[in-house]
């Protein structure tokens, strides 16, 4: 039933850790149905932002290179819910459980999917809770965002590969494409802190835009 038949709030990869042992819960989809499970989408909505950036390319003549990246895609849940909605019982232990992964810095992701709306990967950026006065519901707002650059940045640096280093070769990494890369290590201005490796690409040259 993983379709757009009804509207499906999936979490997954979430960390539990019980007697010193860390372990993940299976993955936990939630149909947001009022027949179903007694919880309903009132709205939902989805943005996406880009960014445009006009380099000048010095191998074309006249010519401009656009540049594109995704910055970040957000979706929006408000929900309404019966207090003895079962579905609303699962949601709001495994929101408090990403608390706890946040703090812990463990991961965890959320996906919703319903019609053309679909978000994979996403991290809860908020969640606000409130009962509905004079009435046995609860109103629920969700925000979920992924930041697709940013996990491919993640991934890339997760997969680099040392590489012996020579003054002939300045590049001492080699990152998961293949590409070489330089890295450097950046000092916190506090003493005695760790460093923060970082790692660069081949400089290609070009013309500053105006």
């Amino acid at each position: 039933m993983l379709n757009s038949l009804y509207p499906v709030l999936l979490f997954y990869t979430i960390s539990t850790e019980k007697d010193g042992k860390r372990d993940f819960l299976p993955p936990i989809p939630i149909y947001l149905d009022e027949d179903l499970t007694q919880i309903s989408v009132e709205s939902e909505s989805e943005s996406l932002q880009i960014a445009t950036e006009s380099l000048a390319d010095i191998d074309k003549e006249n010519g401009l290179e656009i540049v594109q990246k995704g910055i970040s895609q957000t979706v929006i849940l408000d929900l309404a819910a019966r207090e003895d909605s079962p579905a609303l019982s699962k949601i709001l232990p495994l929101l408090k459980m990403i608390a706890v992964n946040v703090i812990g810095q463990n991961n965890y992701k959320v996906a919703y999917f319903h019609k053309d709306i679909l978000i994979f990967d996403a991290k809860l950026l908020g969640y606000d809770k409130r009962p509905e006065s004079g009435t046995n519901l609860i109103k629920l707002s969700i925000t979920l965002e992924i930041k697709p650059d940013e996990e491919k940045e993640k991934t890339d640096k997760d997969s680099v590969t040392p590489l012996p280093y020579s003054s002939q070769n300045p590049y001492d990494a080699i990152g998961a494409d293949g590409e070489e890369l330089k890295k450097v290590t950046l000092i916190p201005a506090e003493q005695g802190g760790a460093g923060v490796d970082i790692y660069f690409p081949k400089v290609v040259q070009r013309e500053a835009s105006l």
